[in-house]
């Protein structure tokens, strides 16, 4: 989604994901990405890092531990 400036829109490529388990991880400056991600993809779960661009660093407890339940999530 990094190339948004390119294409505002997302719809078509969200509508894509929505059968699919959505994990967005983003830093503040994507607040907006997140929010379009959110309202497209209700059942998305977004985490908000207050760490620059490397979030597994900078907040690496927060982030090891969504890694974590990423891994032993069984969809349920």
């Amino acid at each position: 989604m990094m190339g948004a400036m390119g294409r505002p829109d997302w719809s078509d490529a969200l509508a894509k994901l929505s059968r699919v388990p959505v994990r967005y991880e983003y830093e503040p400056n994507l607040q907006s990405q997140a929010d379009l991600v959110k309202a497209k993809l209700p059942n998305a779960k977004t985490d908000r890092y207050e760490a620059g661009h490397a979030l597994f660093v900078d907040e690496a407890d927060k982030f090891n531990k969504m890694l974590e339940e990423v891994m032993t999530d069984t969809g349920k």
